[in-house]
């Protein structure tokens, strides 16, 4: 009768645990991540801003070449000198930079919790907001209510790839959100991800590249772009 007893308590708070386990909604600890595959030109990331070291270069509308060999000189180009055919590049340069920054600055604090998922997903870009979109300028972005998925009737996956999906918006509109860098980057103890949206029309000339924040501070919560660039 005893053992049936402790046997029998032993189910119990089982049974218990399991369901508190079930109900009580937490996230996993993660490290920081930086893409840096995905960084051209990069050859040392280093472990401070000013000791990223790049071999890179773009033409100059005047003629000849402008080198970039830091952050420090992505930075400090003037966008007016660049041949124009090339502008996009240096706006992927710059964002490229803004992303290591934030990494660089996160990659030694401790593991924090996550409710972002370890590789991105199909369901999680359908989550997004509908203001995780390329800036083509016009309205403001911040007034776009509900979710990508259930607000365009255009949205349409394209490619699912390890670190990357590419999307139809609007019809002409094709953008690829590629996981740049991961870690907390607000300082709110939540893990944080750096998207790259490498986006162009379809239907004309327009290409570029943006840099959102997006973050999820719990289980229940949708994802919300706290900044971008």
């Amino acid at each position: 009768m005893k053992l049936f007893y402790i046997f029998s308590i032993a189910i119990f708070c089982s049974l218990t645990l399991g369901c508190n386990a079930a109900s009580k909604l937490v996230g996993v600890e993660s490290k920081a991540y930086f893409n840096d595959g995905e960084f051209v030109g990069l050859m040392n990331l280093g472990d401070t801003i000013t000791n990223i070291e790049l071999d890179y270069s773009l033409d100059l509308s005047a003629g000849g070449e402008l080198q970039f060999k830091t952050c420090t000189d992505v930075r400090n180009s003037n966008d007016a000198t660049i041949e124009p055919s090339q502008y996009h590049l240096l706006r992927l340069m710059k964002v490229n930079c803004i992303a290591a920054e934030h990494f660089i600055k996160a990659k030694h604090a401790k593991s924090v919790l996550s409710y972002l998922p370890e590789k991105i997903t199909v369901n999680f870009i359908q989550s997004l907001p509908l203001s995780a979109v390329p800036d083509l300028g016009g309205n403001s972005l911040q007034d776009k209510k509900g979710l990508l998925i259930t607000d365009d009737s255009d949205f349409k996956i394209l490619t699912v790839n390890e670190g990357s999906i590419a999307v139809a918006i609007s019809g002409d509109l094709v953008v690829n959100y590629l996981v740049m860098a991961k870690g907390d980057f607000d300082k709110d103890g939540f893990e944080d991800v750096l998207l790259r949206l490498d986006w162009y029309v379809d239907t004309a000339f327009g290409k570029g590249f943006d840099l959102l924040m997006v973050s999820k501070s719990s289980e229940k919560e949708s994802p919300v772009v706290t900044w971008r660039m």
